[in-house]
């Protein structure tokens, strides 16, 4: 049949939740509590903090706009900012990332969403779309989580899991354990993914849309395609 592996086995695969399944709500804050203290927003800065853990990004953070403050304070600081641009609306499911999630599990793949938030955050912003998944995994104390993605997902192989993500280093990781990789940076005017990975040579694509039926069928039967 059309799009399965040669072993006949469909790929598992692991999906973002945050900038591929609903709206990113946090490059956008990110970049304005940088440039808010007087520091330019840099692909640096996405580098340093994006899909890092969140210690680790709010102490680059501190030091990259000298702050005299504790990572919490940091921390605490920029979630505040986020609930006051979300005005009290959960972030909006992305334009065709429920028939994404549909057209996956009908062709049999294993799904697993993943991301830096609590599970809570899942059962919210993907209501009604959660029981398609085998879980959610949290992947803040275990950045990128590529490893326990593959893990979660009962691959033995990693050249069998596609990870889908709009951060660079995620298909970084994926890439070095073997594992497939599409990328979807976002499109905003001011981000840097989408050129670090076309300067890695990575497989991306702009919408949900556009993993197709065509796309999936040449990442499972190219062995090298998306890695």
């Amino acid at each position: 049949m059309a799009g399965e592996r040669l072993d006949g086995e469909r790929m598992a695969i692991a999906l973002d939740i945050d900038g591929v399944l609903i709206e990113d709500s946090f490059s956008p804050l990110i970049k304005s509590l940088v440039e808010d203290f007087g520091q330019p927003y840099t692909e640096g800065v996405e580098c340093s903090v994006f899909s890092r853990d969140r210690s680790a990004a709010a102490g680059f953070l501190i030091e990259y706009m000298k702050l005299d403050w504790t990572k919490e304070e940091l921390i605490t600081e920029y979630f505040k900012r986020r609930s006051l641009w979300l005005g009290g609306r959960k972030p909006q499911l992305r334009r065709g990332a429920a028939a994404l999630i549909e057209r996956l599990r009908s062709r049999g793949h294993k799904l697993l969403c993943y991301g830096g938030l609590a599970e809570s955050h899942f059962q919210e912003c993907l209501a009604g779309l959660c029981h398609y998944f085998i879980g959610y995994l949290c992947t803040d104390s275990i950045r990128p989580g590529v490893r326990e993605a593959i893990q979660a997902l009962g691959a033995t192989d990693p050249s069998t899991v596609l990870f889908v993500d709009d951060v660079a280093l995620v298909g970084q990781a994926a890439r070095a354990l073997g594992a497939r990789f599409v990328g979807m940076p976002a499109h905003n005017g001011f981000g840097f993914q989408a050129s670090v990975m076309e300067r890695e040579g990575m497989l991306t694509v702009l919408e949900p849309d556009a993993i197709d039926e065509g796309l999936l069928a040449k990442i499972e039967l190219e062995p090298d395609y998306g890695r």
